[in-house]
């Protein structure tokens, strides 16, 4: 089966929108601290954040399970046994940031992939770049969510990767 995906800024893609109150402005960012810190920056009064996509339940704190749409836009639910709380927090720019230790760069490589509905098995970076046809600077660029623009073919577990100049 034939699947082509062009990624875009989007909250199934874990992007943080912000918008002045005036309307003047919007942007968004990868991060709930880096969308807050621009709209501070170009909002001259009040600002409103839309977090991405996501409906989770928490029990006294901590994460249960949730639900993500996928790249085909289909809801899957999950629960931390299958994408830990830290994981969660990675991809949709909580408290985990591209920067932070809380998860391995393989670990941020399969929530992605998982969240997109495209994992095709590797709990290494070597065996992921494999299962995937990924090259190093394809595997780089995505645990830094630098995707967007991005263009992914994928024919019979054959991966295309293609991203913008």
């Amino acid at each position: 089966m034939i699947k082509d995906y062009t990624l875009s800024k989007s909250d199934t893609t874990g992007w943080w929108v912000w918008t002045c109150s005036d309307g003047s402005k919007t942007g968004s960012a990868t991060t709930k601290k880096q969308a807050k810190k621009d709209a501070k920056a170009n909002c001259p009064v009040a600002f409103v954040l839309d977090p991405p996509d996501f409906n989770a339940v928490y029990t006294d704190g901590s994460l249960m399970d949730f639900t993500v749409k996928n790249l085909d836009l289909v809801p899957v639910q999950y629960t931390t046994s299958d994408i830990s709380e830290d994981e969660f927090d990675f991809f949709f720019g909580l408290v985990c940031d591209e920067d932070s230790d809380c998860t391995t760069r393989a670990q941020k490589a399969i929530t992605i992939l998982k969240f997109w509905g495209i994992y095709n098995g590797g709990t290494t970076e070597p065996e992921i770049k494999t299962n995937h046809d990924m090259s190093d600077t394809d595997f780089q660029r995505i645990i830094e969510k630098d995707y967007i623009g991005l263009h992914i073919h994928i024919d019979d577990d054959v991966y295309t990767w293609t991203f913008p100049e």
